[in-house]
């Protein structure tokens, strides 16, 4: 992958004037160089994409570009949290505030006030996670999915990844351990816990994490995220729990590996993903490199060459491949930043915690 095409043509997609600017789109239509909609949850991991670049650069440009995404995030807070997505051609906005997002939000500006020390993102942080922990992380370790800020609805039952109950919301526990880390409040890490606590019950005996408790399919970028909350609780706790759970995942992600490299998208589909095979490199590396026993390195080489392939002219990575080898349309940059992290965490011994994101 040509990494310094990632990133230019992730900066090309931060709006950079006008009244959205510091806002990320969600990503380009090659067919006809279209844009997409601005996407928060985007915004907030790319200050942690920006963070993550300056430290290896010490360039300014980053911390420029993120300091706009914060002005921008701060611009559409509402009481409860930031809303799903923004259209910038016609202002409209999708008002479901999602909790998974506003967590990943979270996470980024807590990133960014550790390199800065700037006390105004760790506030930023504080307020969008009261909301949060009032209404939609429940002491008992389940998630509401979204506040839907027109119908006031807060319960959303279902079998999609996107709806109440499901396994991505472990990794939520991430935004709160850098928020027990910022403030020294071990409420934070307490509540953490009882997120992580959750894994077993979505954790199938071959690894895999389900969509949801009763649910009957693995949907493999969900599984990653899962993975992830487990990987960074071990970092963060040093709870071997933690690390089993994650070395079991990661095992399942080497048989849901095709032949050409990639993630299989869901559980015994032929289409894969590049999203859910950057973060499997990330975590195959970062169980290497924990265990100290590096059985992953096949996997991860091949699925390097897969995202190599993904990679589109434009800089960014096209999501996902068919059975028949037809590739998106659509570079999307969330998975861009994955693909980028995946390259980055392969090829240097940055410390794992700034990685997984």
């Amino acid at each position: 992958m040509n990494c310094q095409k990632i990133t230019k043509w992730l900066l090309d997609c931060q709006l950079t004037d006008g009244h959205y600017a510091g806002g990320l789109l969600e990503g380009e239509d090659v067919r006809t160089g279209n844009y997409e909609f601005v996407y928060f949850e985007t915004t907030g991991y790319l200050l942690t994409y920006l963070v993550n670049e300056y430290q290896a650069t010490r360039e300014e440009i980053f911390l420029h570009r993120a300091k706009q995404a914060v002005q921008f995030l701060t611009a559409n807070l509402t009481r409860w949290g930031l809303p799903y997505t923004l259209d910038p051609k016609s202002s409209k906005l999708d008002r479901r505030v999602f909790t998974f997002d506003n967590a990943i939000i979270i996470s980024g500006l807590l990133d960014l006030f550790t390199v800065t020390k700037l006390t105004r993102y760790r506030a930023l942080a504080l307020l969008i996670s009261r909301p949060l922990i009032k209404s939609m992380i429940r002491t008992d370790g389940t998630v509401r999915a979204y506040r839907d800020l027109q119908t006031g609805r807060v319960t959303h039952s279902g079998t999609d990844f996107a709806t109440d109950e499901s396994c991505i919301h472990i990794k939520d526990s991430i935004a709160l351990l850098k928020l027990a880390r910022a403030t020294g409040r071990g409420k934070y890490r307490t509540l953490a816990e009882r997120l992580l606590a959750t894994a077993p019950s979505f954790q199938r005996p071959d690894g895999s994490f389900l969509v949801h408790k009763n649910g009957s399919f693995v949907f493999s970028h969900a599984h990653c995220y899962a993975t992830e909350g487990c990987l960074y609780g071990y970092l963060s706790t040093g709870s071997k729990e933690y690390l089993k759970w994650a070395c079991a995942a990661g095992d399942y992600l080497s048989s849901a590996q095709a032949w050409t490299g990639g993630i299989y998208q869901y559980e015994r589909s032929g289409q894969t993903a590049a999203d859910a095979t950057s973060q499997a490199i990330r975590i195959w590396r970062s169980l290497d490199l924990i265990t100290g026993r590096p059985a992953y390195g096949a996997n991860i080489k091949r699925a390097l060459a897969y995202l190599d392939r993904m990679q589109a002219a434009q800089g960014g990575l096209r999501y996902t491949q068919g059975r028949f080898l037809g590739r998106s349309p659509i570079l999307y940059t969330w998975v861009s930043m994955f693909a980028r992290s995946a390259q980055c965490l392969t090829g240097s011994p940055a410390p794992l915690i700034n990685e997984i994101y």
